[in-house]
């Protein structure tokens, strides 16, 4: 059974790939251009993300190496 997080990348990567969700080119935070990342702020609303740029995202979360290896293996990173 997957956690509550798990369960809110994979519902992310869903809507990415079906065209209901649409990764950004900019950070929804700084506005610069970028490939952003999926942020949660509720895993219960999975469908209700923040698009950030690494830096950005690495500001909320420490430990981003561990994050970027998730997002790339999910599909979310390019």
């Amino acid at each position: 059974m997957y956690s509550l997080q798990k369960r809110a990348h994979k519902a992310v990567e869903h809507a990415v790939a079906k065209g209901i969700l649409h990764r950004p080119d900019l950070c929804d935070e700084c506005s610069n251009p970028c490939n952003p990342h999926a942020h949660h702020d509720d895993y219960g609303k999975p469908l209700d993300i923040r698009w950030l740029c690494q830096p950005c995202h690495s500001v909320i979360h420490p430990g981003m190496r561990r994050l970027i290896a998730a997002d790339v293996k999910a599909g979310l990173l390019n």
